[in-house]
């Protein structure tokens, strides 16, 4: 019989503490490959789930082994492991009320069936990690069907293959309908801040062009800055700028560029857009697009015209949606989505962090209408 005593305890909590600062990790500086059931239900997005499974799983696995390497016990391993994925799942669980399972529908228990196999799962892959894996790898036989130590570790990495494909059948399977508002992205959006917060310190190089920017087109430096802070972490792969100047600066490929209505610069400003807001023909200014200078003014001019446009339309077309789910919709779309994941965590961004200044400037531009 298992007795739970205070080492034992401590073992499981620094499991617990491992992997929770690992799943940490996988959320804030591996963003674009981190995914639960839930995004999955949302963004039907297979490639990134198969790759948050494998990088999650990865460190459970690597976790899992040198515990027992370090000498703890295969029980509280697994204690830990498992505590760890239902603190993971709780916070949802008890947002949807998922407990309820006489009273809530069918999509509703299938999600906690789902929250509960991923428990299981992830108690599964640390048992097939320290039993089978790292057996293999230290030469113990573990199958007992052949002398051939590649061979078992083949089928043993051959079980964790199949762990990550179930666990994407599992997020096809947990389908749930449910109205999308920003608490659903909670954990997204703390991502997100922290995200802004860590690369808000390299906007300090354009502060003058940020200044003159907010002031020629009336608008808060606030904002302007955590749009451009906003793009910088979306913008993709580090070589993307590296593109963006050999596509805008080579004649021979600014056709190209033109064609495929890119996005460009700071601000991520597509050519069309620029092209609107400019009234010029796109092969006379497609070369400066790269340029600071000129992205953070084409972001501002961009965000001026947003602002005067909601101002505008308010009374009637837009009537209940916030200035800042408007921003980030036509922003990022150049019309109103509202309901895409990335347009709620840009618009709850904006409001956190533009202030009382934007209030203001909003207010005294319905004065002048």
């Amino acid at each position: 019989m298992y007795t739970l005593e205070l080492y034992k305890l401590s073992q499981i909590i620094f499991i617990i503490l491992l992997v929770s600062i690992a799943a940490r990790i996988h959320q804030v500086f591996l963003p674009k490959s981190y995914s639960s059931i839930l995004d999955f239900r949302y963004s039907k997005d297979v490639a990134r789930t198969i790759k948050s499974s494998s990088i999650r799983l990865g460190y459970l696995s690597v976790i899992s082994m040198a515990a027992s390497i370090i000498g703890i016990h295969n029980e509280e391993i697994l204690i830990g492991v498992g505590t760890a994925a239902f603190l993971n799942v709780w916070p949802p669980i008890m947002q949807y009320r998922l407990l309820f399972i006489f009273e809530n529908k069918a999509e509703k228990n299938r999600l906690l069936f789902g929250y509960i196999c991923f428990i299981c799962f992830s108690i599964l892959f640390s048992y097939i990690s320290i039993e089978y894996i790292l057996k293999s790898l230290q030469g113990e036989s573990v199958f007992g069907v052949t002398d051939s130590k590649g061979f078992e570790i083949l089928i043993s990495l051959l079980f964790s293959g199949l762990a990550i494909n179930a666990e994407t059948i599992l997020s096809r399977f947990a389908k749930f309908e449910y109205s999308l508002d920003i608490e659903t992205y909670r954990t997204d959006l703390e991502i997100l801040l922290v995200q802004v917060e860590i690369e808000e310190g390299e906007m300090d190089i354009y502060h003058y062009e940020i200044e003159q920017g907010a002031k020629e087109y009336q608008i808060t430096e606030e904002l302007l800055r955590t749009i451009l802070v906003l793009e910088k972490i979306h913008r993709g792969a580090w070589y993307y700028k590296y593109l963006e100047l050999l596509f805008c600066k080579v004649k021979v490929l600014q056709r190209i560029a033109i064609h495929r209505d890119i996005s460009v610069g700071l601000g991520q400003i597509k050519i069309s857009t620029a092209q609107d807001l400019l009234k010029k023909n796109p092969y006379s200014f497609i070369d400066k697009m790269p340029e600071a200078s000129f992205g953070v003014k084409l972001c501002a001019n961009y965000l001026g015209d947003l602002i005067d446009a909601f101002v505008d339309m308010y009374s009637n077309d837009i009537k209940g949606k916030s200035v800042y789910e408007y921003i980030a919709s036509e922003y990022l779309s150049g019309k109103e989505f509202m309901d895409a994941e990335i347009v709620k965590l840009y618009s709850a961004v904006l409001e956190k962090r533009t202030g009382i200044m934007f209030m203001i400037m909003l207010i005294s531009a319905w004065s002048r209408i």
